[in-house]
């Protein structure tokens, strides 16, 4: 219960925290970001400020560069009124094309004079450019500036950017946080200040070619620094703003920190309220748990104690003793119910004259009645069931119903086995065997036959003679109606003899009379016969029958009783197709009859080959002939069956010795 409860505390508090640390470490690396952003920002203010600086001082030099310098005296005084009312300049000169000095005015020594050779930077100038000299700690803090003039001449002045350099670097951000100038070779440069950070040059320099966001810059001495650079507008000369990660990051660890503590003091309460609310929760849970066990083994006698328990568990213990309560009363009086219902069918299962049996799907035996425990028992399945469990197997796999004769008292009773399997929906499935008595049905069908063969036998005689009297009567000269007649009588005889000969030979193939004549014979020639006397039906109906039989098959049978098998399948197919064809074919001793007509029925499927079956009472016919064809088959040691075709139609198919 406690890790339970732990589990779920954390799933509930802890995962959001989880979440809002994921979102929180990508807010930590956006706001880093955005930091240092606000740092380059403000390095490109004092970058655009210092730029503004420096061009003020253009306007002085460019009137300078207006004054006629044929008169040195008069030049000299403005230079000197420039120098005094700009205290920045410490020296201007005027220069000749060539960049040697011409007159200069110095604030310092007044026999100082300047040559462009000295100042490689300033060597490749046009005349419209203006020049400016980098900012070196070898010079001070002065920078050079060549401003050319309409004439060719130069004015050459250099200007101290001192002042400029304190208000930039008197800037603080926070404790550790200032500006400072850098060479290319990344060395900080500075007149103001002794307190530099102790970063190596190489370290600066190598940053500075990265990237204007300097993320990460090590210190000798551990110390992490982070800032933003920015280009001036003197070469080889930059403004960096730098100040220590710690301080520069400290509102963001610091949220980083107390989520992480939120993190850690949220478990370790969850981690004491599952501990305690469990110990609330477990007794009265365990003691409902072994309740429910007791019901579940039908002992309803339980017994809770809520006095202890949490208001809400003891009104969930009260309603489950109720429950208990009442289930005891009903279960009393279902099973009064059930077992009454029992009895009655018990008693109605011992009463019956069929055998019921029920097994499991592998054949297990559940349950037998006494017929069906005497018909296991008789012999009938042979002389002794070995195995009773593969003969349910078999039963339960048997697509057509079959017949059984049992043997009791000395006498013989007939059973029909039907089999189905009972899907429950929360139970098991079970095989539901059934021996339906069929002796009477049997006997009544019996005595047909005798009828039916002492009637066929005792009319073969006199209905021989009277066909000799209607052949005697064709050879006598007959009006046009009396030929009709005999042609009605000859037709009528011709069908009633057929009936006689197809009721005894169904006689003789069921008592194995009949014998077969076997002979080795083309089987598409055989057929063929077969469906030329068919074709006028066929043509009749606007049917076609197609024979794809191969020509060199041959089978061992005998051929006129499979030309009758044959005749009865065709004949079927006819009369049950009115539109579209009968197709013959072979295929590894099977032989095919597939009609398109309108198929057969699931419940005449299971029974199809059983005698005075006609299939459809509204056609003609005495439901002979495919149990006629069955047995032919049969007594030729194959199989025949029925199946309706996917596309339409039925498909007979039986199987025949072929011979290689």
């Amino acid at each position: 219960m406690f890790a339970r409860l732990f589990k779920l505390f954390i799933m509930v508090i802890i995962t959001p925290l989880f979440i809002t640390g994921v979102f929180l470490f990508y807010y930590q690396n956006h706001s880093k970001t955005v930091i240092l952003e606000n740092y380059r920002n403000l390095t490109a203010l004092a970058s655009d400020f210092f730029k503004q600086s420096i061009e003020d001082s253009y306007q002085k030099l460019d009137y300078l560069s207006q004054i006629d310098t044929s008169k040195q005296k008069k030049f000299l005084e403005e230079v000197k009124n420039t120098i005094y009312l700009n205290p920045q300049f410490t020296f201007i000169a005027l220069l000749d094309k060539q960049g040697k000095n011409i007159v200069s005015v110095n604030t310092e020594e007044d026999n100082f004079s300047v040559d462009l050779s000295t100042f490689p930077y300033l060597k490749d100038i046009t005349d419209k450019q203006v020049a400016l000299g980098p900012l070196s700690s070898e010079e001070g803090s002065n920078v050079s500036i060549l401003y050319p003039r309409k004439d060719g001449q130069y004015i050459f002045a250099i200007l101290d950017i001192l002042p400029f350099m304190k208000k930039l670097e008197n800037q603080e951000f926070g404790k550790s946080g200032g500006f400072y100038f850098l060479n290319q070779q990344g060395k900080i440069i500075s007149f103001t200040s002794n307190l530099l950070p102790d970063i190596s040059p190489e370290e600066l320099e190598r940053n500075l070619k990265e990237s204007y966001l300097l993320k990460k810059i090590l210190a000798r001495d551990g110390t992490l620094f982070v800032g933003a650079w920015q280009k001036t507008i003197l070469p080889q000369t930059f403004i960096a703003l730098l100040q220590y990660r710690k301080e520069a990051f400290w509102n963001i660890n610091l949220i980083t920190w107390l989520i992480a503590f939120f993190i850690l003091a949220t478990t370790t309460l969850s981690y004491f309220a599952a501990l305690v609310f469990s110990q609330e929760v477990s007794k009265p849970v365990e003691d409902l748990t072994k309740a429910a066990k007791q019901i579940a083994d039908n002992d309803f006698d339980i017994k809770l104690d809520s006095s202890e328990t949490l208001s809400e568990f003891e009104i969930l213990t009260n309603t489950f003793k109720e429950m208990a309560l009442r289930l005891k009363n009903y279960q009393s009086m279902q099973l009064d119910k059930i077992l009454d219902e029992k009895r009655k069918l018990d008693l109605l299962v011992s009463l019956m004259r069929d055998g019921l049996a029920m097994c499991s799907l592998k054949g297990k035996k559940l349950f037998t009645n006494e017929t069906a425990d005497f018909i296991l028992k008789s012999g009938a399945f042979g002389k002794d069931i070995i195995d009773e469990k593969n003969l349910f197997e078999d039963i339960l796999k048997q697509k057509q119903n079959k017949i059984l004769p049992v043997l009791r008292d000395n006498k013989e009773f007939y059973f029909e086995i039907i089999s189905d399997i009972f899907k429950p929906s929360k139970a098991q499935a079970v095989g539901i065997i059934l021996f339906r008595d069929i002796t009477y049905e049997h006997q009544i069908n019996q005595m047909k036959e005798n009828i039916f063969n002492a009637i066929a036998h005792d009319l073969r005689a006199p209905l021989l003679g009277l066909q000799g009297y209607l052949m005697m009567l064709e050879n006598t000269s007959l009006t046009k109606e009396q030929k009709e007649m005999l042609e009605n009588m000859e037709k009528s005889s011709q069908t009633l003899t057929s009936l006689i000969e197809n009721i005894l030979d169904i006689s003789k193939l069921e008592k194995g009379l009949l014998k077969l004549n076997k002979t080795i014979f083309n089987l598409k020639d055989c057929a063929e016969q077969v469906t030329r006397e068919q074709q006028a039906v066929a043509a009749n109906k606007q049917l076609k029958i197609e024979n794809l039989i191969d020509n060199n098959v041959k089978v061992n049978a005998d051929e006129q009783l499979l030309k009758r098998v044959f005749s009865n399948l065709i004949s079927n197919a006819l009369k049950f197709t009115e539109k579209g064809k009968i197709t013959l074919s072979y295929k590894k001793g099977k032989v095919f009859v597939k009609d398109t007509g309108i198929g057969i029925s699931p419940t005449q499927l299971a029974k199809i080959f059983e005698k005075y079956n006609k299939g459809n009472s509204k056609e003609k016919g005495y439901g002979l002939g495919l149990n006629i064809s069955r047995h032919i088959i049969e007594a030729h040691g194959g199989k025949i069956e029925a199946q309706n075709n996917k596309e339409g139609g039925a498909c007979f198919c039986f199987t025949v010795e072929e011979v290689l």
